[in-house]
C-alpha cells in the first residue's frame, strides 16, 4: 500500500487438488494379450466370436473387474468349428486301449529322438 507503506496481501488464486486417476478406454480387440488390475467392460455389443471371452478374461482378479451393463446371451458369441470340434471330441473319447496305444507311441518316438545314432552333417 503506497500510502500506509506496508505490504497488503491479495489473493490472486487458490489451488485445489483432486484425487484423480489415469484412466483410458481400449477396444476389447486391441486389449487382447493384455492384463488389467482393474477393468470396466461393456460387451454389450460384441459382434465377433470370442470376444466376449476376451474381455472377460483381461481382469486379473474377478473384484478387479466391473460389467458397464448385463451380458446378454447374444452377446456370447462361439465358432461353428470350435463347436463342431468340441462335439466331435466329445463323442469319439479315445478308449483305454488306445490310450495305451498312443502312450506306447509315444514313449517311443521320445526313445528314438533321444537315442538316434544318425551322423552328424
Amino acid at each position: 500500500n503506497e500510502e500506509t507503506k506496508e505490504i497488503t496481501e491479495v489473493i490472486e488464486g487458490t489451488f485445489r487438488q483432486y484425487p484423480i486417476r489415469l484412466a483410458w478406454a481400449i477396444t476389447i480387440h486391441k486389449s487382447q494379450g493384455l492384463t488389467f488390475e482393474r477393468a470396466i467392460i461393456d460387451a454389450r455389443n460384441s459382434f465377433a466370436h470370442g470376444q466376449t471371452y476376451v474381455a472377460l478374461s483381461r481382469c486379473k482378479t474377478l473384484e478387479g473387474m466391473v460389467l458397464e451393463s448385463p451380458l446378454r446371451r447374444e452377446a456370447i458369441i462361439s465358432d461353428a468349428t470350435v463347436d463342431n470340434f468340441t462335439k466331435a471330441v466329445e463323442q469319439n473319447k479315445p478308449g483305454s486301449q488306445q490310450l495305451n496305444d498312443m502312450q506306447r507311441a509315444y514313449f517311443f518316438d521320445l526313445l528314438s529322438d533321444l537315442f538316434n545314432f544318425y551322423s552328424i552333417d
